[in-house]
């Protein structure tokens, strides 16, 4: 005997099997994208402690040993150095700290027009009394950002009375 009946669609076992094909994709693409979104995020917040204490240090180099202090800025890296005393020429110090720190591909560094050169570089220079030279009256600006525009930008703020710095 045969069956008059014909088949005009799909069984559910066949759907059910489509939906966990769909299902199982859909488990590892996720958390694939969501790692990758906090790792841009994790770069940027490195890259602004990174940065913060590295101005930090310039701060307190220039108080300690009485000399002024610089971060030289550029837009894939940074580093620090001092102005001799007697020469009036800017130096590395002979330390770890003094060595140039450069950036993740992904992020950028950006400075508002507040920065002194030295040299030619844009950078933020503090004072044996640990004051930012600067030409603004309040504070400098230097902005942390990822090229790819995917996590919000960090920005770090440099009062200029006091020196301090901090990550807004």
């Amino acid at each position: 005997m045969q069956s008059t009946r014909q088949c005009k669609g799909f069984s559910l076992i066949e759907l059910l099997v489509v939906l966990a094909i769909i299902a199982l994709f859909a488990g590892v693409a996720v958390p694939t994208l969501m790692n990758f979104r906090s790792r841009r995020n994790r770069d940027i917040g490195d890259a602004a402690l990174v940065l913060r204490s590295t101005l930090r240090t310039a701060r307190t180099y220039a108080i300690q040993y009485r000399v002024r202090a610089a971060v030289l800025l550029y837009t894939d890296q940074y580093h620090l150095e001092y102005e001799d005393r007697k020469s009036k020429h800017w130096d590395r110090p002979l330390a770890n700290y003094a060595k140039d720190r450069l950036l993740p591909d992904n992020v950028r560094l950006s400075w508002d027009t507040t920065v002194v050169p030295v040299r030619g570089v844009p950078a933020h220079i503090f004072d044996q009394t640990g004051t930012l030279d600067s030409l603004s009256a309040l504070k400098a600006m230097i902005t942390i950002t990822d090229t790819a525009n995917e996590v919000d930008d960090a920005k770090i703020e440099i009062l200029r009375a006091t020196g301090r710095v901090r990550i807004q």
